[in-house]
């Protein structure tokens, strides 16, 4: 069982990532592993860093209640402990985003 939704959260990342391609982003690294925490996704698009954070639940209502404030916090912890390793892009503006699919479907929006 535990298998079955690690595989279902890779594919959806990869389901993500085909997305933001097709939208025009650059993906600079996908499941980023800091001290801090992981990033799913970093891409970069018009000179901004997007912190995507990628959930799937089965109920719409489920995977919003997955993106909170402890969520938040953790991944803007991992993007600034990854700016301070890679500098060549602390010029860049970010914007921490998230990916919600939810039976196949998907919403993509600015959090923060």
């Amino acid at each position: 069982m535990m298998y079955y939704r690690y595989f279902k959260g890779l594919f959806f990342e990869y389901l993500s990532i085909f997305v933001l391609i097709c939208k025009g982003y650059w993906i600079l690294g996908r499941r980023i592993k800091t001290k801090c925490g992981e990033i799913d996704i970093l891409a970069l698009r018009n000179n901004c860093i997007h912190i995507i954070e990628v959930k799937y639940r089965y109920k719409e209502i489920d995977a919003y209640e997955a993106l909170n404030n402890r969520t938040k916090k953790r991944v803007m912890r991992a993007f600034e402990y990854w700016i301070s390793r890679n500098f060549q892009y602390s010029r860049y503006q970010f914007k921490l985003e998230y990916f919600v699919w939810f039976h196949y479907s998907y919403v993509h929006k600015i959090w923060w």
